[in-house]
């Protein structure tokens, strides 16, 4: 993702990033997306608005208005076991 900068490496196989402009640009880049049509699910859960949806290569994606560490985050679920995961700060 453009001008996402690399966070400490985790104990997991998650990649995870840090990028600035909050809920509205994650929610821009995950429209920029190579996504299948109709795949956009649109749903809120406890901590704000959700979207999820599928690339046309098949791996799953989301983008969630808050998580358990509080910023907006881009999720690309890249297999069972790693994720790519973009942290968006105000």
């Amino acid at each position: 993702m453009e001008k996402a900068v690399p966070r400490d490496k985790t104990k997991g196989q998650t990649k995870q990033y840090d990028k600035t402009g909050g809920y509205d640009q994650a929610e821009k880049d995950f429209n920029s997306l190579d996504l299948e049509e109709g795949s956009v699910k649109d749903r809120t859960g406890e901590r704000g608005k959700i979207k999820t949806g599928r690339l046309r290569d098949g791996r799953e994606v989301n983008v969630r208005e808050g998580s358990m560490e509080g910023h907006p985050t881009l999720e690309i679920i890249n297999s069972k076991n790693s994720r790519t995961k973009i942290r968006y700060s105000d």
